[in-house]
């Protein structure tokens, strides 16, 4: 705004806010009024569970011919969810907005093992003198 108020052409202002990364819808509005942009949804589109990185190392042992059972304990086993590999294949895995609408069905959430709790033990050691020697 300052530019414009030194007289400098609205055109030569846009551009500059559009170098410097700025939107330049920002001079079409009030300038008294504060500028309240308009939330663009941000979507990430996966790739098919197949073809997803996270889950090619699952497909491979499967492509291996172990089963199915092998591959969801390696799955649990690696803190992924092994619900996965009953979905869909070819159909991309749910984003986190989803998840939180609750649009999808499985998770791949990380579980958490339960803390167990062992005993300490304490001990004196036995002198060698007193051990037989066979």
């Amino acid at each position: 705004f300052k530019m414009l108020s030194m007289g400098i052409p609205m055109g030569a202002v846009q551009q500059a806010m559009s170098r410097d990364g700025k939107d330049p819808s920002i001079l079409d509005g009030d300038h008294d009024k504060p500028y309240m942009p308009i939330p663009t949804p941000t979507v990430t589109k996966r790739p098919p569970i197949r073809e997803d990185p996270e889950f090619a190392k699952y497909f491979k042992m499967l492509s291996m011919g172990l089963p199915m059972g092998a591959v969801k304990q390696a799955m649990t086993r690696d803190g992924m969810d092994p619900s996965v590999m009953d979905m869909d294949h070819d159909k991309p895995l749910a984003t986190p907005d989803e998840k939180e609408t609750g649009t999808a069905s499985a998770t791949a959430a990380k579980k958490k093992s339960p803390k167990v709790l062992r005993k300490k033990l304490f001990w004196t050691s036995i002198d060698k003198s007193k051990l037989d020697k066979d």
